[in-house]
């Protein structure tokens, strides 16, 4: 008696509103309701579902777009900087899957073979720095080199040249800007990730850099804490 009385208000109300798509809703509700299929939303619309406390406001989707619209900022502060100091041939930017990256040039940072920054690089990377403190996302600074051995009494081998190097960038954003280390992880690739041929020398000086990436939120969990180690005794 209960379920009949309730399915004859809910008809007489559906049958006062003119609306064919609620009326479609309805008939196709009461049908699962009376078999036992699906989860019926009798009379709900997409505006009448109110979200239970704690689920979030907003669409998954709007930080995607936020993330985006940061990224697009900073993206254009860094165009802007290039621009007014002529460093084009030494700095590019590119939006890339995994994010943001911006390019430096081994001449642009450091002597060839060598990890210590040069002097005049540590104003270029301060700006870069309080460009970086805008946006939250985790960033990635990666060394590459070219196929060239190196013969250095400091590193025994490209692998160490590069991830050196990445590891300074690092060691004075952190330091000097004040930022999270937490946010920042370094990788050497040494000649094993080039950008440009190793045949030719325009190549080999493309392929010589560092690169910093503002990694998209996506890939947050490829750079969030690692759990506690286990003990053994």
């Amino acid at each position: 008696m209960i379920t009949l009385l309730m399915t004859f208000f809910i008809v007489m109300y559906a049958m006062s509103i003119a609306d064919t798509s609620k009326m479609k809703k309805l008939a196709e509700s009461l049908h699962d309701a009376f078999l036992g299929q699906g989860n019926p939303q009798i009379l709900k619309s997409d505006t009448e579902v109110m979200p239970k406390e704690g689920d979030a406001l907003t669409n998954p989707g709007d930080e995607g777009k936020a993330e985006e619209v940061r990224m697009g900022q900073v993206q254009d502060l860094l165009y802007e900087y290039i621009e007014k100091e002529n460093l084009s041939t030494e700095m590019s930017l590119e939006m890339e899957d995994r994010g943001l990256v911006i390019r430096m040039s081994e001449s642009m940072l450091f002597a060839s073979g060598e990890a210590t920054i040069k002097a005049d690089a540590y104003k270029k990377l301060g700006v870069i720095g309080k460009m970086l403190k805008t946006i939250p996302n985790y960033i990635r600074v990666e060394g590459h080199t070219d196929n060239m051995p190196i013969h250095s009494n400091n590193f025994r081998s490209n692998w160490q040249l590069s991830s050196e190097r990445a590891t300074r960038i690092v060691e004075l954003l952190t330091s000097r800007q004040g930022e999270n280390p937490m946010r920042y992880s370094t990788n050497g690739y040494a000649e094993y990730r080039p950008l440009a041929t190793n045949t030719t020398e325009i190549g080999r000086a493309q392929n010589r850099c560092v690169e910093i990436v503002i990694l998209k939120s996506e890939l947050n969990r490829s750079e969030e804490d690692r759990p506690v180690a286990l003990k053994f005794n």
